[in-house]
């Protein structure tokens, strides 16, 4: 099992959130898709504190309402764990 920064962050806004990574100084997990033609995927690499892992492809990977409504096709988004540190 991995040990945890200190927060967790579930965003898509990756540009966003690479900026406030690194001004900050912040550690934390990225819940991010591993999508390598988007131009935030190589801000997130040059952030990386250890070896990003995918996470399981389930059914109730992404939900809203309380766990009422899933995502219809969770295998389409290759959501990834990115393990980032800024002001290094």
């Amino acid at each position: 099992m991995r040990s945890a920064p200190l927060d967790f962050l579930n965003c898509f806004s990756g540009v966003q959130t690479t900026i406030r990574v690194r001004e900050q100084g912040s550690s934390l997990i990225l819940i991010a898709p591993r999508w390598p033609s988007k131009h935030w995927v190589a801000e997130i690499i040059q952030l990386l504190a250890d070896e990003p892992w995918p996470l399981p492809i389930r059914r109730d990977l992404l939900s809203q309402a309380g766990g009422e409504i899933y995502h219809p096709h969770p295998d389409r988004i290759a959501l990834w764990a990115w393990p980032v540190r800024g002001g290094t």
